[in-house]
């Protein structure tokens, strides 16, 4: 195992930022995601680099904007942030470019993938913590020392403030606000991406410019959070009358753009396996533990194999797409791997 600095060493090497150059950064578009891609972003611009960022959905669409963005800003170097492996190959086989590639992940690793003329940084490389446990957003800040307000925030909305509480503590002073605020701050980027995902841009712009407490709480994004708290509030409420429970595991349907936040919150309250889900052409859902005696990804790729539906995570969250003819199988094979408390292949 390396030493932080050794790792914080190489990737200064590989990016050779003494040299002015064309980078992207391509983010997951969750909390831990965007919180990333704000510090990163911050760090190579302070150090002089033409940036531009893309958030990755996963959807085609998507990645077309990502050919089409490489395609026209040539860049020397591309930086994936929160995206697997498997994900990152997925882009970069869809281009002809020949940009170095630096990986910034948490996810598990995956055998077999190679990616040329890459990094990547994984928390293994420097810490004996759980990768899961472990955010992307944790890492970048571990790396470049850039806004542990970001940072903080990206931590609780990827579930790992109990495993990173003291940080947040600290960066909550060192910020002049309180973990109570970092909290309302990561459920209002999880509300716009949720909810109002045509504004995720001009959130991410707006948050660049690391404005005030009272700046956000006067902003248009922090009035659609409060609306959207107050539906969540009702789909708690009603969790307890129209759970459906199987033993250790519980399906519960909600509303559209609802299922990850909801999560979040019942996994709080609840120590069984959460799986909270909305209903259309395909069954789109996330996934949490609670007592995380549960690793929520093998527990989705066990319930999707050999189907056509898709999804993934690691221990202590994931999601998934489902089409409605697969529903009943993928809830037959989740039970059975949760309530068996045995783990199978996937």
């Amino acid at each position: 195992m390396k030493l932080l600095s050794e790792v914080r060493q190489s990737v200064l090497d590989f990016l050779n930022l003494e040299k002015k150059q064309h980078i992207v950064i391509v983010a997951d578009d969750d909390e831990d995601g965007i919180t990333s891609a704000l510090q990163t972003k911050h760090y190579l611009e302070h150090n002089t680099q033409n940036v531009r960022v893309l958030f990755s959905d996963k959807t085609d669409m998507k990645k077309e904007s990502f050919v089409g963005l490489v395609e026209k800003f040539s860049p020397e170097i591309i930086v994936f942030l929160d995206l697997s492996e498997e994900l990152v190959l997925d882009h970069m086989t869809q281009t002809k470019s020949n940009a170095r590639i630096l990986v910034i992940d948490h996810h598990p690793d995956i055998d077999g993938v190679q990616i040329e003329n890459s990094l990547i940084i994984k928390p293994r490389l420097f810490s004996n913590t759980n990768s899961s446990s472990y955010p992307t957003t944790k890492i970048v800040f571990d790396l470049f020392n850039e806004c542990s307000r970001f940072a903080a925030i990206g931590v609780i909305g990827d579930s790992a403030l109990e495993e990173w509480r003291k940080f947040v503590e600290k960066a909550a002073i060192d910020n002049g606000t309180t973990v109570d605020e970092l909290v309302e701050l990561s459920q209002m980027i999880r509300c716009i991406i949720s909810t109002h995902r045509a504004k995720s841009a001009d959130l991410f712009n707006f948050l660049y410019t690391k404005p005030s407490l009272g700046q956000i709480k006067k902003s248009e994004f922090y009035k659609l959070k409060e609306a959207f708290q107050k539906k969540l509030e009702s789909e708690r409420k009603r969790f307890a009358k129209d759970k459906e429970p199987h033993g250790n595991i519980i399906f519960f349907e909600t509303k559209k753009s609802l299922p990850s936040p909801l999560s979040n919150i019942l996994s709080r309250e609840n120590d069984e396996t959460i799986v909270i889900y909305s209903k259309s052409d395909f069954i789109k859902g996330s996934v949490r533990c609670g007592g995380k005696r549960v690793n929520c990804g093998k527990m989705i790729k066990y319930a999707i194999r050999n189907s056509s539906a898709t999804g993934g995570g690691h221990a202590p969250a994931g999601g998934f797409a489902c089409p409605a003819s697969n529903w009943e199988e993928f809830k037959k094979r989740a039970i059975k791997f949760v309530t068996s408390g045995k783990s199978f292949s996937i």
